[in-house]
């Protein structure tokens, strides 16, 4: 099954699935919800936002702890990501699962740094609660099994079958949007590159202790680390546009990554300049190993299909 067939059937699956043990939640309770997981959402994002034009104030903030300005931005972009992510209901759960990682490590820092840890505590905790109220099935110590027969009954097999298959095609929804969620990461970390080296390539490239010293020089520090980055984008913000294409987009992500990493490692070593590489090896692995996640999933969604199905 293609990746438009699987989104356009787990959008189909809220109007069919059993309503029998749906438990509704008080208007209440879920706009308290919906305000406390905005009010996290928007914090995160205006950090963010912060983060990715070098504000001066956060800026001062985190060079104590050790980040620089590229850190800094890949900071911002995963920050942005994660409030996206917990904004949309049907990616809710990852993006709690990135925000509670993200402000866990902020927690961490500041602790290590003899600092107060109460704001992204406090953050962490109203989202935690905004979701406890908003969603009852985060309660799930509490609920007993979604599914039982009643005493005397029978549970036919086109039901099972049929829950069984809404619980697939979910899985294959969350599988289409944790890649374009990677494809999306990617594309902004490759339009920071690209940015920097094209607007002022003389100060990105002494970053790096690069002398550029001559117009040439500059034309080529635009080209070589401005304008590939940049095309690099421009393809991975194509196979977003469809879905479709967004297989293509993951394996073009691990082909440049990949290779980039294996030249860095080879070159590090030659050049005994490994732990100075260490800050950029780092992400592109990380990177790397989402990538293939979501490849992964994807083809375990692709296998599940081609099964022959039992009648």
């Amino acid at each position: 099954m293609t990746y438009p067939a699987m989104r356009a059937t787990a959008e189909s699956i809220d109007s069919t699935a059993p309503m029998s043990n749906t438990r509704v939640v008080g208007r209440g309770r879920r706009i308290t919800g919906n305000v406390m997981i905005g009010l996290v959402c928007l914090a995160l994002a205006g950090a963010a936002f912060g983060k990715l034009v070098h504000a001066p104030f956060l800026v001062n903030q985190l060079r104590p702890f050790g980040f620089d300005d590229t850190w800094i931005s890949i900071l911002g972009v995963i920050e942005l990501g994660s409030a996206v992510l917990f904004a949309i209901p049907r990616t809710r759960a990852l993006g709690l699962l990135l925000i509670t990682g993200f402000l866990g490590g902020a927690i961490a820092t500041h602790i290590q740094h003899g600092q107060s840890p109460a704001q992204p505590a406090v953050l962490l905790a109203i989202g935690w609660t905004g979701v406890w109220a908003r969603h009852l099935e985060a309660n799930w110590s509490r609920v007993g099994a979604p599914i039982v027969a009643a005493a005397g009954s029978t549970v036919t097999t086109n039901t099972s079958q049929t829950a069984s298959e809404a619980g697939h095609m979910k899985r294959q929804a969350v599988a289409l949007w944790f890649s374009r969620i990677i494809l999306v990461f990617v594309t902004g970390i490759l339009l920071l590159i690209a940015k920097k080296y094209l607007f002022d390539p003389t100060g990105a490239s002494a970053e790096r202790g690069i002398i550029v010293s001559s117009g040439v020089g500059r034309t080529i520090a635009r080209v070589g680390f401005g304008g590939f980055p940049l095309a690099c984008a421009i393809v991975i913000a194509m196979c977003l546009a469809a879905a479709e294409r967004v297989r293509f987009g993951l394996w073009f992500v691990i082909a440049l990554f990949g290779t980039v990493l294996i030249v860095r490692l080879v070159s590090a070593v030659a050049d005994q300049s490994l732990a100075d590489n260490v800050p950029l090896i780092i992400p592109e692995v990380v990177f790397l190993a989402l990538t293939t996640a979501a490849l992964v999933l994807g083809r375990g969604a692709q296998a599940h299909d081609r099964r022959p199905a039992r009648l």
